[in-house]
């Protein structure tokens, strides 16, 4: 006996692809995130190019443009907190592959939510220790912060973050809704 497989079984495997390859990466990320501080290069450069690959392979130029594009505008927010040293290249790189299949709409809007929960994370951290949380690491980059078990202790892991902001615009999609 032969099993056979739905065809629409590929049809939706291929049309939900990237949803698949985005939540399995930033799900590690997040993942390697929290145990270390650190997402890897392997995973984050693979995600940037695998999504420029794919969106060239499958819409030609204007894929190769749009995912550019994602990259872009998913990225440079972060750059800019990176080169400040508030967060690190990590996060910068996993927001890049996240527009390079997912598009600058999709890469903005995860940027945001992400951002939303960052911040109301800090604030609820801040406010369980009696406001006594350290002031002293704005003055120190996080690449500084991550080698000292005392400043580790107070850092949010981005990537998590990042993760939220992944999961509630797909499972909530009428959350890109209410910039428009």
């Amino acid at each position: 006996m032969l099993l056979r497989l739905p065809p629409e079984l590929f049809t939706d495997l291929v049309h939900n692809l990237h949803l698949i390859v985005v939540l399995t990466a930033v799900l590690i990320g997040a993942i390697c995130d929290i145990r270390g501080f650190r997402i890897p290069n392997g995973l984050t450069l693979t995600l940037l190019a695998s999504g420029l690959l794919w969106n060239t392979a499958s819409r030609g130029e204007r894929g190769m443009y749009l995912s550019l594009v994602g990259i872009a505008i998913s990225a440079f927010p972060l750059l800019l907190l990176y080169m400040r040293g508030a967060m690190g290249a990590g996060d910068v790189k996993l927001m890049a592959g996240i527009g390079s299949w997912m598009g600058a709409w999709f890469g903005l809007h995860v940027i945001i939510v992400a951002g939303i929960i960052g911040g109301l994370t800090g604030v609820m951290r801040h406010f369980g220790s009696n406001g006594r949380g350290p002031t002293h690491l704005r003055a120190i980059p996080i690449e500084q912060a991550v080698k000292t078990p005392d400043h580790r202790r107070h850092l949010l892991p981005f990537g998590v973050m990042i993760l939220c902001g992944v999961l509630l615009n797909i499972v909530f999609p009428t959350i890109q809704q209410f910039a428009r």
